[in-house]
C-alpha cells in the first residue's frame, strides 16, 4: 500500500488504481472524492492523509466486528453451558444472543451498524444492503428469533419461560445458532 501512496503524484492520473483499491474498502466518500478529482483537485498531501485516515476507520472496524464475533462464541459457550446445568431456558435466549452477535459482527465489518434485535431483519438488511443470499440460514434465524423475549418473559411466553423449554429444544436451538455462525465465519472478510 505504501507503494501507492508514493507513486501517488496527481491524483487524476492515479484514480483507477485508487479507485478499485478503496471501492474493495467500502470507502464511498472517498471514492467520490476520487471520481471528482478534476472539480476540486487537491494537494498529495491531503490525499494522503483522507487515505490514511479511511484505512484507520477501517481498522478499528474490523477489530469492532472482530470483537462482536468472539462474544457470539462466548454467548454459544453459555447456551451450551447453561443445557449441562438444566437452564433451558436460559439457553434459548443464548443461542439466540450468539446468532444475533454474529449477524451484527458480519454487518459492522461491511461497514453498517444495526441496533435491533431482529435477527429476521438483520438478515434483511444483510441481503439488502451487503447482497449476501441468506436463504441458508433463514429457517435457523426464524426459529431463534423469537427466543430473545420468549425465553425470558413471562407476558411474552403466556407461561413461565423456565417451563417451556426441554433439553431437546435447547439442544436443537444451540445448533441453530452454531449454522448462523458457521454461515456468518464464512462470509467474514
Amino acid at each position: 500500500m505504501l507503494k501507492l501512496y508514493n507513486k501517488v503524484r496527481n491524483p487524476i492520473e492515479t484514480s483507477r488504481n485508487i479507485k478499485s483499491f478503496f471501492l474493495l474498502a467500502y470507502l464511498p466518500h472517498v471514492n467520490l472524492l476520487i471520481r471528482n478529482a478534476h472539480l476540486f483537485p487537491l494537494p498529495l498531501l491531503l490525499v494522503r492523509i483522507i487515505i490514511l485516515k479511511s484505512l484507520n476507520t477501517i481498522l478499528l472496524m474490523r477489530e469492532e466486528a472482530g470483537k462482536w464475533f468472539k462474544q457470539a462464541l462466548e454467548d454459544l459457550a453459555t447456551a451450551k453451558d447453561t443445557i449441562a446445568t438444566g437452564h433451558y431456558y436460559a439457553s434459548a435466549f443464548w443461542a439466540e444472543q450468539a446468532a444475533e452477535k454474529a449477524l451484527k459482527a458480519l454487518l459492522i465489518d461491511k461497514g453498517k451498524i444495526e441496533r435491533t434485535h431482529d435477527l429476521n431483519e438483520l438478515l434483511d438488511i444483510i441481503k439488502e444492503e451487503i447482497g449476501l443470499a441468506v436463504d441458508e440460514i433463514r429457517n435457523e434465524v426464524n426459529k431463534l428469533t423469537l427466543h430473545y423475549t420468549i425465553s425470558r418473559y413471562p407476558d411474552a411466553a403466556n407461561t413461565i419461560p423456565y417451563s417451556l423449554y426441554t433439553k431437546e429444544d435447547a439442544e436443537e436451538l444451540v445448533k441453530k445458532a452454531e449454522k448462523v455462525i458457521e454461515w456468518v465465519k464464512r462470509n467474514l472478510r
